[in-house]
């Protein structure tokens, strides 16, 4: 949490060997908050409009900044931009978040008429 309370911001994800790892740069926001408390909670939607199924995964756990891994970097970032994207930058950190809970929602809803 900062000073003006706490934050929630959409971020870009990767899943692996147990940790969801989030990519930032030294100067966001979000790494400076977690060295001071690892504590935070993720949220992650799977929408598909045209079947109207929602799934909402939230955890809550610790997050660690991590020194940068271009390995881990590439995978995460080739999700959502492909391979070898040329704005991959050392100078970016990871962040590695450890769940401790987990919550499981299906959200999905229908449109008067469909049923």
């Amino acid at each position: 949490m900062s000073e003006e309370g706490p934050r929630d911001s959409p971020v870009w994800f990767h899943w692996e060997s147990a940790f969801l790892w989030i990519i930032g740069t030294p100067d966001d926001s979000f790494p400076k908050r977690i060295e001071i408390n690892p504590k935070c909670a993720v949220g992650i939607v799977d929408f598909d409009q045209k079947s109207r199924k929602v799934f909402h995964a939230g955890f809550r756990g610790q997050g660690f900044v991590e020194d940068f891994d271009s390995g881990i970097a590439n995978r995460l970032l080739s999700r959502y931009l492909g391979t070898d994207d040329p704005r991959l930058n050392n100078s970016n950190v990871l962040i590695r978040f450890m769940m401790e809970t987990v919550v499981v929602r299906d959200q999905s809803y229908l449109i008067r008429g469909d049923y």
